[in-house]
């Protein structure tokens, strides 16, 4: 692949992967005021969505759309570690224009900065457990059975959405777009950090746990 091309779609792909969730949480509580249907809505269109951007554009880039997978990857030797840098950057700035693009379909400001608190531990663990979840699912998946990460993911997060108190956000790039949304998806600046530094650990843990793995054998096949 180019990596121009993988770029590109990478960017995309994340600006979109906003757009779908945040999108439906804004167009789920619009039309019915919140509680149940939001939470619903969000994690179907987040299953569905998901699931078709990875078999649109894996062939392309890989279909990463997350800074944590991308350093997954270059561990597992799928991405060289000389381009991690410009997939953290796109992967960030798709996000980002992904914010701008759900504003502007919802007619809402395009500049906002999100006043929706997420504080506590509890939330931090929700969200180490939901990323190690998710990062375990590629890890194992695309291990055996590559061709169904797509919807293996995809299943994943509708599952997970409902299972954590955070609804699994489980992206450092979502985690920094949702500061800027003064939505229901939203994560106040303040609050954000718990989430970037639990995501980061539980990266974290699943590297350590594949080492241990590779060592020793110790979580087998």
């Amino acid at each position: 692949m180019r990596l121009s091309d993988a770029l590109i779609a990478e960017f995309i792909g994340t600006a979109l992967l906003f757009l779908v969730g945040a999108g439906a949480h804004i167009a789920a509580t619009r039309l019915a005021g919140g509680g149940f249907e939001v939470v619903l809505a969000e994690s179907l269109a987040i299953g569905f969505g998901i699931t078709a951007l990875v078999l649109s554009l894996n062939p392309v880039s890989g279909a990463y759309f997350n800074p944590l997978v991308s350093v997954l990857m270059c561990v597992q030797k799928e991405l060289e570690w000389k381009h991690l840098a410009a997939y953290l950057a796109v992967q960030f700035g798709g996000a980002l224009v992904g914010v701008l693009l759900t504003h502007s379909l919802f007619a809402l400001p395009l500049l906002q900065l999100s006043a929706n608190p997420q504080p506590g531990l509890g939330l931090a663990w929700s969200e180490w457990v939901a990323t190690l979840g998710l990062l375990l699912v590629i890890h194992r998946v695309g291990e055996t059975r590559s061709q169904a990460v797509a919807y293996a993911v995809g299943a994943y997060l509708v599952a997970a959405t409902w299972f954590t108190p955070s609804h699994a956000v489980a992206n450092p790039a979502l985690t920094v777009a949702r500061m800027f949304t003064d939505t229901g998806a939203g994560i106040r600046p303040v609050d954000a950090l718990g989430f970037l530094v639990a995501q980061s650990l539980a990266l974290v843990a699943l590297v350590l746990a594949i080492r241990l793995r590779k060592r020793f054998g110790a979580l087998g096949d």
